[in-house]
């Protein structure tokens, strides 16, 4: 991670830093599976893109802290406790 620039999914792991846990946990996936992360707080802003990234300013993620994800089946719900 974060060796040659950083894309898309490297700059999300960098903005929301408690996803790195996720790669101590999960295994390697196979290219028919992908992990879903939900509930991740977002810490920092950021402009730019691969090898020009930059920090911008700290950023106050205001998302319900109580936002849940629900599947049943095929059928997929939010819930937000208010």
């Amino acid at each position: 991670m974060l060796t040659e620039g950083c894309t898309q999914e490297e700059i999300r792991f960098i903005i929301c830093p408690e996803m790195i846990v996720s790669l101590l946990i999960c295994e390697m996936m196979k290219d028919n599976e992908c992990i879903t992360l939900v509930g991740c707080e977002r810490f920092s802003s950021y402009q730019g893109y691969a090898k020009s990234l930059e920090f911008k300013a700290t950023y106050v993620d205001k998302t319900p802290k109580y936002a849940m994800l629900s599947e049943n089946d095929s059928t997929t719900q939010s819930y937000v406790r208010e």
